[in-house]
């Protein structure tokens, strides 16, 4: 047992190497617009790594 540890790591904060995240986004297409608003997809992310001390950068391919 591990003292002073509740749980596993949350978040990309513990990653301290992190410098790139490939980001696959499969949204299903309905007439010519996508289903899901990608951009506040993409925002959400970008959001959450806010806090990493590298300040990783994304790259987001759409499906």
């Amino acid at each position: 047992m591990v003292h002073g540890i509740d749980g596993p790591p949350v978040g990309l904060e513990h990653l301290l190497s992190l410098k790139c995240i490939h980001v696959m986004i499969c949204a299903k297409r309905h007439g010519s617009g996508p289903a899901y608003p990608t951009g506040a997809l993409e925002c959400a992310f970008w959001d959450a790594v806010e806090a990493h001390p590298n300040r990783p950068y994304f790259h987001f391919a759409h499906f």
